[in-house]
């Protein structure tokens, strides 16, 4: 675990510009860029998340996300890595269902979103 940390710390500037290059070469925006250097802390307590890594994964979530609210479970969000994948679950419009980008692994970003995340029950896609 140490030697994770350290290596990920030591490559961190190389990460950052190239997540800053991907920002401005597809015109997204720096709130992206943010949530995945820092993390954030969200202010809602979450029963289900749901993790969808890619595009196509989050096709898979949206509709399990649809089938879990069609059930009334209310408080669901879901994760994924992509400005892309941001873009299926805005086209989505499923109400009720919040979304947030998973930071990297920082040790600092990951505590922070967890923490503040709590949820009872995760599904990875």
């Amino acid at each position: 675990m140490f030697r994770y940390n350290l290596f990920l710390y030591l490559i961190s500037p190389f990460i950052i510009i190239k997540l800053f290059l991907y920002s401005l070469k597809n015109s997204v925006k720096l709130k992206y860029l943010s949530h995945k250097i820092f993390g954030t802390r969200l202010s809602k307590k979450y029963s289900i998340w749901i993790h969808a890594a890619s595009l196509g994964e989050m096709k898979i979530a949206v509709k399990v996300a649809q089938r879990l609210a069609a059930k009334d479970d209310k408080s669901i969000i879901i994760t994924s890595n992509t400005p892309s994948s941001k873009y299926v679950f805005d086209e989505s419009k499923l109400s009720h269902v919040d979304h947030c980008y998973l930071p990297f692994d920082f040790y600092f970003a990951t505590k922070r979103f967890i923490s503040s995340l709590s949820a009872n029950l995760l599904i990875i896609v």
